[in-house]
């Protein structure tokens, strides 16, 4: 069996992906989807199949030590549920 290894992105070119992100220009219908689902990958830890699996009722919003977070319902591998954390940025 092969041996698994992780790449990583080094913390600059991290928050350059990032800034690129925000100043992201697309003519979709809906331009925050694009970046909203950005955010899920980089932030939320979700795996692609959880991705695909997300329905808007499984999205809510929680206020936290006086920040707010969008709380995503996530059925994981082997049906085990948890919810997902993710800061909430109004200033796209």
């Amino acid at each position: 069996m092969q041996e698994r290894t992780n790449n990583f992105l080094e913390p600059d070119v991290f928050a350059k992906f990032i800034g690129e992100i925000k100043n992201y220009k697309t003519n979709h219908p809906n331009p925050f989807l694009r970046k909203l689902i950005h955010k899920f990958f980089c932030f939320g830890g979700l795996r692609a199949e959880e991705m695909q699996h997300i329905k808007h009722e499984d999205i809510s919003f929680k206020t936290m030590e006086q920040k707010k977070y969008m709380q995503i319902y996530v059925l994981g591998k082997g049906n085990k549920e948890r919810f997902v954390y993710i800061l909430f940025n109004n200033k796209h």
